[in-house]
């Protein structure tokens, strides 16, 4: 089993940095960061940096399999609003990371 540690504006991590250095205080390497995808493509770098530490995206939308490419359809910032293609960008070049939806959230 992998705990999830949630990343989210409405968390007590509300981002990359504060979920990295939760995880070093913690030293358990089970322990994996779930952040929204809008968060990574903000930071993209540091997010990257993280990919190891990454057990789950949360992503707020439906996916739709069109050849050769994963396209979704979602609320902001996928599909739509300023980071998108940042967005997009990240999962089309991070097939194999986990995802959830989190339209209905949880």
């Amino acid at each position: 089993m992998t705990p999830l540690l949630r990343v989210d504006l409405n968390q007590p991590l509300k981002d990359l940095r504060a979920g990295k250095e939760y995880l070093n205080d913690i030293g358990r390497p089970e322990l994996k960061l779930a952040p929204r995808l809008s968060i990574l493509a903000e930071d993209s770098k540091q997010a990257e940096s993280l990919i190891p530490d990454i057990g789950m995206v949360l992503v707020s939308g439906t996916l739709s399999e069109e050849p050769n490419e994963r396209i979704w359809t979602t609320d902001v910032p996928v599909g739509s609003g300023d980071e998108s293609e940042e967005s997009l960008l990240f999962l089309n070049s991070h097939p194999d990371l986990p995802l959830v939806d989190t339209c209905g959230e949880f």
